[in-house]
């Protein structure tokens, strides 16, 4: 649905991007929204994929792949740098729950996918590219001076930082101490890892990434113990220790934690991990 309202320009979009429609929104009234969100949901899709070929159910290795096709597309055109970053580096991860092999056929797969991009320029990739390595694009202006202030708050305070959120509340205070008069708004930080660091400094920073660390261990234990005639629980596992990485590349050029849908997901796979760890290790039938 999100695909058809898009390049039909239902409700109607004065503006191009690239000379293509806008970003996708999907039911979202921010494309980022949608991406950092739904690309979590696509994790977890590869993950059921991967743990259905393991099961060897056709009928539902072909309806998830449908379903994986559809949703790359839609976040393709999102146009949303961080999550293709992200999908390079956990999808391969991912199928290495399977094979080896796979997972070096994916990531090649995924290589030459962006060589043929970057070449044909489609969708403006290559602009895109150019355009993250040289910022003259004002969003990316921003974003780069952004950078600058929380880490120049980050270098002030190292230990504790300023307060959490209190970098993005006083931003403005941090672009005139650095002589900053273009190119800025007051806004967070559009780096997840940044953020904390300019907020709650290396020691709540270390505390936030412990947080996915642990819980990406608890998955790989559990994961260890599950046998592959459970593809359900299975693929949702592997999906849910995917996430974990994921969410914090994903926030490379963004702040998702702070994008309740996505933060939704994310403390949904933390759930899921601890359910099932804790079920495994009281339960030991189930290995």
């Amino acid at each position: 649905m999100g695909l058809i309202i898009h390049f039909l320009k239902f409700p109607p979009l004065t503006d191009t991007t690239w000379g293509l429609p806008n970003r996708l929104l999907g039911p979202f009234t921010n494309t980022n929204f949608l991406a950092q969100s739904y690309f979590l949901i696509l994790v977890t899709l590869v993950g059921l994929f991967v743990s259905h070929i393991q099961s060897r159910s056709k009928i539902d290795v072909t309806l998830i792949a449908v379903a994986i096709v559809l949703l790359s597309v839609v976040l393709f055109f999102t146009f949303n740098r961080s999550i293709w970053l992200a999908g390079l580096f956990s999808f391969p991860i991912i199928f290495s729950f399977w094979k080896k092999r796979a997972a070096i056929t994916i990531a090649a797969l995924m290589l030459l996918t962006i060589i043929v991009l970057y070449i044909g320029n489609i969708g403006n990739f290559s602009s895109r590219i150019h355009q993250t390595l040289n910022p003259t694009v004002q969003d990316d202006v921003v974003r780069f001076n952004l950078w600058q202030a929380n880490l120049h708050i980050f270098k002030s305070n190292p230990i504790f930082g300023v307060g959490y959120y209190n970098n993005t509340r006083n931003i403005q205070r941090y672009f005139n101490e650095l002589g900053m008069t273009e190119g800025t708004i007051n806004t967070h930080a559009h780096n997840e890892v940044l953020s904390f660091l300019a907020g709650t400094g290396i020691t709540g920073t270390i505390l936030f990434l412990a947080i996915f660390y642990c819980f990406a261990q608890m998955a790989l234990k559990s994961l260890k113990k599950m046998p592959i005639n459970m593809p359900v629980r299975r693929g949702l596992l592997i999906g849910a220790f995917a996430i974990q990485p994921s969410f914090l590349i994903a926030g490379f050029a963004d702040n998702n934690f702070e994008i309740y849908v996505a933060r939704n997901f994310l403390v949904f796979s933390w759930a899921l991990i601890l359910y099932i760890y804790v079920e495994f290790k009281e339960n030991s039938s189930l290995i």
